[in-house]
């Protein structure tokens, strides 16, 4: 942040009693929705006579739907899937999930895990407990068919109707509706968990007065990240004669909020339901009659962000070179820039060099080569530095590892001594396959990493590891979930300066850019969830490839990689600001109507696009760190 003048903080504080007084009103949801569009014109293979949307693959392939008398089914209503062989191909007309799984009955409202091997629905089949029971069938890969419909148990289902179930994407929570006394109305929503993935489901559990009411809440589902549930509710204060709602939750531990209404975006004065969420999160699938008969909609999602970024420049000399030149990692005083180079070797082959100043007013030095200390005559890249400047953590296709690459550390004693030889992370860390990009957060007791390992979503996860303290062991790494990781690859992690940003590069990710693409999540705390992450659009990302994302210690630059055309080599390094958006309101205009936006969140311990200092996207809490990023923003225009 820059330092203010004695006029600059006059009209600081100025703002911020005008900000205080001019507060009032609701805060702004942090999206809004695109024009609904009817899905037959997207998906000419659904017939709106016969098919309703369940649910959509994690990778994009699959879509699940229900059919009522569709010519070919076996039953009232069947369970039917369309797919295609890559998300820029056409849907492929549906195909019947076949006897194995559906019955001579009704069988609907399916629900898909993120890996893609577990398929719920309900169905009024025999040998069931009520009217309608919640089912589950089961495939061993996602290229074997579904094996026979296994009824969910005695603990999930009832003498009652049990239906619309929703299974989370790490297939530990199911959602399900139900109309078992109890509950707050006619139908309430319940949700039964478990510890694994193949263990027994638990009691279920009403979701509450915050989210059931005396009237219907049905036909719902959640988000990939778990942290918002989209419901259809005939309670009487919507639009029409049923709406889309939505509730969230701060964390997977947290109770659901009070519901809010979709809006009359989404909703008219006819029955808008079953709304679906894009595993992207970048679209609403719903149903609706206000056509005068029932049919699929479509509606983007777009979601306001609390920052943007300028114009990406190339970094020059003498950190760019007619060689290939990535990866940075700063020291946390500022002074040291590491970084990964193959100039004066073979492409590809890479050393690690640092680039040193007095101050961070002073330029930086020549690039220096680590010498063979540290560098071997293999390939050794991605560096990043711990906080404390003793650590550096880089992976090496050296000798002595665990598998084709492998995470090594290199240690000193204080940032006066030389670096010591590398270790190898070790076998609880590597594994047999390639391991690497380490990144490491501010406290320096995590570290997050990609691997080719089994045990995945997809080719290359981000995984991660802890330990207790610096002179610890590091733990046996966790995949960081299907919210995170899909079906496709993850690479290059990045953690922000503040751990709350977590930028990767992905190759072949739907909705991507170019060859490969700079993608984000984020979280509230270090102690949250990451939510469902975002390409960071077309400011950065290009038809070419981007990569090994870095931030400047401030966060108000990003670092990344490409080889797009106006470098100096293969590929170089590039830097954009990251400019928080402070037209809060959306009016294309910085003024007080912007403070008085700040001043109805001031206080406040929770997200908001209203929080964008004193990093950019916030520190979790709206005070005077936003008041002067504000204030920063709205004095250029002076």
């Amino acid at each position: 942040m820059k330092r203010f003048d004695d006029s600059k903080i006059t009209l600081l504080l100025l703002a911020f009693v005008v900000a205080l007084v001019l507060s009032a009103g609701s805060a702004k949801a942090d999206f809004t929705f695109g024009d609904p569009v009817n899905l037959r014109t997207v998906i000419p293979v659904l017939d709106p006579a016969y098919d309703f949307v369940d649910c959509l693959s994690y990778d994009g392939l699959e879509i699940y739907i229900d059919s009522v008398a569709r010519p070919g089914g076996y039953g009232g209503q069947d369970l039917w899937v369309s797919m295609r062989a890559s998300i820029d191909e056409d849907w492929d007309p549906p195909e019947n999930l076949g006897p194995v799984v559906n019955g001579s009955n009704g069988d609907a409202y399916s629900s898909i895990s993120a890996d893609g091997l577990t398929l719920c629905f309900n169905s009024d089949r025999p040998g069931g407990y009520g009217k309608f029971d919640i089912w589950v069938t089961t495939r061993p890969t996602r290229n074997d068919p579904w094996g026979p419909p296994v009824n969910a148990g005695s603990k999930v289902n009832t003498a009652s109707t049990d239906a619309c179930p929703w299974i989370s994407a790490d297939g530990l929570e199911l959602y399900f509706q139900s109309n078992r006394p109890g509950g707050y109305g006619a139908i309430d929503i319940y949700v039964t968990k478990r510890q694994t993935q193949d263990g027994p489901w638990g009691d279920p559990v009403n979701l509450g007065s915050l989210v059931n009411t005396a009237y219907n809440e049905t036909e719902f589902s959640t988000s990939s990240d778990g942290l918002s549930l989209w419901l259809t509710s005939s309670r009487p204060d919507g639009y029409g004669g049923g709406d889309i709602w939505i509730t969230r939750r701060r964390t997977r531990n947290d109770p659901w909020e009070l519901a809010v209404n979709a809006g009359p975006k989404v909703n008219g004065s006819a029955v808008d339901c079953v709304p679906r969420i894009s595993p992207d999160g970048n679209m609403l699938y719903f149903c609706s009659d206000r056509s005068g008969n029932w049919q699929n909609y479509e509606a983007p999602i777009i979601w306001r962000s609390d920052f943007t970024f300028g114009t990406p420049t190339n970094v020059g000399t003498p950190l760019n070179t007619s060689a290939n030149d990535g990866t940075y990692s700063f020291s946390k005083d500022g002074l040291e820039l590491f970084f990964a180079s193959d100039r004066g070797r073979a492409p590809g082959d890479y050393d690690l060099y640092v680039l040193m100043r007095e101050s961070v007013a002073d330029p930086w030095s020549q690039p220096i080569n680590l010498g063979p200390t540290i560098n071997s005559s293999y390939y050794d890249s991605m560096p990043c530095i711990s906080p404390d400047g003793l650590e550096l953590f880089f992976n090496s296709q050296r000798p002595g590892g665990s598998g084709l690459v492998d995470l090594w550390v290199t240690t000193r004693t204080t940032k006066a001594d030389a670096w010591t030889p590398p270790v190898n992370l070790g076998p609880v860390v590597n594994s047999s396959q390639w391991d690497q990009h380490p990144t490491i957060s501010s406290d320096s007791l995590t570290l997050i990493f990609e691997s080719y390992r089994p045990g995945g979503y997809g080719g290359v996860d981000l995984w991660v590891t802890t330990r207790a303290s610096t002179h610890d062991a590091w733990t046996s790494p966790m995949n960081l979930g299907p919210t995170v990781n899909t079906p496709y690859d993850e690479w290059w992690p990045r953690l922000s300066p503040d751990d709350r940003l977590l930028f990767f590069t992905s190759p072949d990710r739907p909705g991507g850019f170019g060859k490969t693409d700079l993608w984000m999540t984020r979280r509230a705390t270090t102690k949250d969830q990451w939510s469902v992450p975002v390409n960071v659009g077309p400011a950065v990302n290009t038809p070419a490839e981007e990569g090994a994302p870095s931030f400047s210690l401030d966060g108000s630059i990003l670092y990344f990689a490409s080889d797009r055309p106006g470098g100096l080599g293969g590929w170089d390094q590039w830097q954009v600001p990251i400019i928080p958006i402070v037209d809060f309101n959306g009016d294309g205009i910085v003024d007080m109507k912007d403070f008085s936006e700040l001043g109805q969140h001031w206080g406040q311990d929770e997200p908001s696009v209203v929080d964008v200092g004193p990093m950019p996207w916030g520190d979790g809490r709206v005070d005077i760190q936003d008041i002067a990023a504000l204030v920063e923003q709205w004095l250029t225009g002076f």
